[in-house]
């Protein structure tokens, strides 16, 4: 798996969802912010992790400033996929490469 591809995957906090997909477009340390990319899904039971995949239940996209120092470590938690970015279930949580709060709500 090449840690370029799958880095780039992450979550974000959410007032309405608690944690949402997104992907890393750029971080920038001087101010402490990341700026990330977020699908728009018409329906929030279809919130996933797909690797851009098209799907009638999102309406493109959105960049997002999120302030790095409101996550532990201000790091974003990153997601479990693979090189396509669709995320890799597994039935023993214990066995999730990056656990975290976002990770077992996704899986």
């Amino acid at each position: 798996m090449s840690a370029d591809k799958t880095s780039k995957r992450v979550y974000i906090k959410s007032d309405d969802y608690g944690w949402v997909p997104a992907k890393l477009v750029k971080r920038n340390d001087a101010d402490g912010t990341a700026t990330v990319s977020v699908r728009n899904y018409t329906d929030e039971n279809r919130i996933n992790s797909d690797g851009d995949r098209p799907s009638k239940y999102v309406k493109g996209s959105s960049e997002v400033v999120v302030e790095l120092s409101d996550y532990e470590s201000s790091i974003l938690p990153l997601q479990n996929v693979d090189e396509d970015g669709v995320l890799n279930e597994v039935p023993d949580m214990v066995d999730l490469p990056f656990l975290h709060e976002a990770a077992i709500l996704y899986n």
